[in-house]
Formats: C-alpha cells, sequence, structure tokens
C-alpha cells in the first residue's frame, strides 16, 4: 500500500495578437512526492519434506519521487462564433524522473536513464456550433516513452474521439465517445531467446454531462 502526497508548479500565458488567432504556452514544472509504503509478503506451499506458510515481518518504507517537466505550446484559430481549431504540442521528458531519499536508487535512476527517453505529444480539436448546437471532434497522438531498442519502443498510442452538445439558457447536455488505440509488446519470461507477445488494446468511452443554471 502505497500514500503520499506531492507538489507542483504550472505557469502559462495565452498571446491574442488578433481576434480570429492565439497562441499559449505552459510549463509544468516537476511534481515532489513523498511516499510512504507498507508491505508483507505470505507464501502457502506443501512440499514432500515441509508444510506450512511462510510470512515476512510487515515493512514500511519512505521515499521520495520526482516526476519530469512539462512544456506546451497551443495555437487556436476562431472563425466568427462559429467555429475554433486548436492544436497542442506537449514535451515531455521521462528520463528526469527519480528517486530520492529512501535508500539506494543509483540502480532504479541508472534504468530510467537507460530505458527512457523525450516523447512528443500532440493534439488536435475542433468545434462547430450552429445555433444551440455544437459539434466536436479531436485526435491525440502520445508519442513512445522508450528509448530505440527497448521492446516498446513502438508504444505510441493515439486517442479519437468526437462529440455532440447543446447549450440554452437554462441548461446544456453534452454527449462524446473516444476511442484508444495501443500495441504493446510483452515479455512474461527473460532468457536469451525470450518470447515476446503483442498485445493490442482497444478503449472504447462514452461519456455524458448535463447542467442547469439557476
Amino acid at each position: 500500500e502505497t500514500k503520499g502526497a506531492g507538489y507542483n508548479f504550472k505557469f502559462g500565458a495565452i498571446i491574442k495578437p488578433a481576434q480570429w488567432v492565439r497562441f499559449g504556452g505552459a510549463i509544468h514544472f516537476p511534481t515532489f512526492y513523498k511516499l510512504h509504503d507498507d508491505y508483507s509478503d505470505h507464501l502457502d506451499a506443501s512440499l514432500t519434506f515441509d508444510n506450512g506458510p511462510a510470512v515476512s515481518e510487515a515493512g514500511e518504507f519512505d521515499y521520495e519521487l520526482t516526476t519530469p517537466f512539462k512544456a506546451i505550446g497551443s495555437a487556436a484559430v476562431v472563425v466568427g462564433k462559429v467555429a475554433i481549431f486548436s492544436f497542442d504540442y506537449e514535451y515531455l521528458d521521462y528520463t528526469k524522473a527519480r528517486f530520492r531519499n529512501g535508500g539506494e536508487f543509483e540502480l532504479e535512476n541508472g534504468r530510467i536513464q537507460d530505458v527512457y527517453t523525450a516523447a512528443h505529444n500532440l493534439r488536435g480539436g475542433m468545434e462547430m456550433r450552429f445555433g444551440p448546437i455544437s459539434l466536436r471532434g479531436g485526435y491525440s497522438y502520445f508519442g513512445s516513452p522508450f528509448q530505440s531498442g527497448e521492446i516498446n519502443e513502438d508504444a505510441d498510442y493515439s486517442i479519437l474521439s468526437g462529440g455532440i452538445g447543446i447549450n440554452s439558457n437554462s441548461f446544456y447536455i453534452d454527449f462524446a465517445y473516444s476511442q484508444m488505440l495501443n500495441s504493446e509488446n510483452y515479455v512474461l519470461y527473460f532468457a536469451q531467446q525470450p518470447a515476446i507477445s503483442n498485445i493490442d488494446y482497444g478503449r472504447n468511452q462514452v461519456m455524458a454531462t448535463i447542467g442547469f443554471r439557476f
């Protein structure tokens, strides 16, 4: 069981050089977590020469985790009161994650440096209004966080989404659908020539929101 808390800082700005265009930028500083683990093990075995359970002493462990920072750039084009098109670019360097202040983490932090890399994420979306009705669509691409040569170097994934909303003076209601497509290589047992399984994921979500104004 892991419990903890963290803090971070986020700064951003939006520039509007004209009524029809907007530019934005943001920095999400690392999140600094202080975590506490409680753990124990229990194993039951039945053998010809011995019977009975093996139980470890309950233990606890305190440590800190620092997550990577993010840099985000965005742009949006507004077409009157009819449509808006928006684009986001996100840079996230996974090699900057660190474990701290809980023991010797040279091995774990070294593996982070060796296995992970920087990822480039893209998001684009549009919304068109027809009176009280709005139609929305979007696409997101998340780059693989693994370095070239790792079994999941191509573990990028995409999300497609679409929705419709109705907005009036007294209430609003929105419906949205999203589909995530992902592929991952998995190794159950490591050996000189490990068997690698390719797993394709598909996640579909349907969401609805309703609100009332008083």
